[in-house]
């Protein structure tokens, strides 16, 4: 049941109250036209708890930008909410395009620093990955009613794929919950390939700070290490948990409080 301005309503109460849903709730899709932007698409969910957030169909549903009562909840990088299409994958070149955001993605086969991996025919692995930049197909949007909750959700799919080589598949849902003051992401993965696959996914958050505020550094208590291919070692904060690889599914719940 919302809360809302300091009270509690029922669904009957609301629809009594409101011409259409969208007063209190939804989402808003936008295309982005100027400069480097271009592609990049935007669908807005705002919630009368006060959250609003952005999000990028084409840079794998992350979320570019957060707000609370028109208080942002996360860095804003100079770059801008760059297009998928201006991706230089090379070295250093993903911080051309990393807006920040309060949420950013980086994986699936590579989340470190730039390196060749000479025992793949020497790839080049290029910051952070290519998840962020590539763009979702599905792409879809819908607010229900489920009982006396009213949730708004956005899913799509991302598939990082290569011929004779990893193809493994992104299916991502985000949601909110109108009156609550928190967004959820769920994400599963699956490896489309018939041999086992290398995974390696990171959520880059970047919440903003208070004044005062102090950031600490990670020890290595805090970092899980998983082997998932003989040939490369994995790394993921500890909040993502018993992956096992081959043709498994993984599945895990994240949770974001304002």
């Amino acid at each position: 049941m919302p809360r809302l301005f300091g009270r509690k309503y029922g669904k009957k109460q609301l629809l009594e109250l409101v011409g259409d849903m969208t007063q209190l709730a939804g989402v808003r899709r936008a295309e982005l036209v100027e400069g480097n932007e271009r592609g990049a698409d935007l669908i807005e969910v705002f919630n009368a708890s006060g959250l609003c957030f952005s999000i990028l169909p084409g840079r794998s549903l992350d979320i570019a930008s957060a707000h609370y009562q028109g208080m942002s909840l996360c860095f804003r990088s100079n770059t801008g909410d760059v297009g998928p299409a201006f991706y230089e994958p090379q070295g250093y070149g993903w911080m051309r395009g990393f807006f920040g955001g309060l949420v950013t993605s980086c994986g699936m086969i590579f989340t470190g620093h730039p390196e060749v991996d000479h025992e793949e025919e020497n790839e080049e692995l290029g910051l952070h990955g290519r998840l962020s930049f590539i763009p979702a197909k599905s792409v879809a949007t819908e607010c229900n009613w489920e009982g006396e909750d009213y949730v708004v959700r956005v899913r799509g799919r991302m598939r990082e794929a290569v011929v004779f080589g990893t193809n493994l598949e992104l299916t991502r849902e985000i949601s909110t919950v109108l009156g609550e003051k928190c967004l959820r992401i769920h994400d599963q993965i699956e490896n489309l390939s018939v041999d086992p696959s290398p995974l390696m996914f990171v959520y880059h958050t970047n919440p903003g700070l208070r004044n005062g505020w102090k950031t600490g550094r990670l020890g290595r208590k805090n970092i899980g290490w998983f082997n998932l291919h003989r040939k490369r070692r994995t790394m993921m904060y500890t909040y993502i948990v018993r992956l096992q690889m081959k043709r498994a599914m993984y599945r895990w719940r994240w949770l974001m409080m304002s």
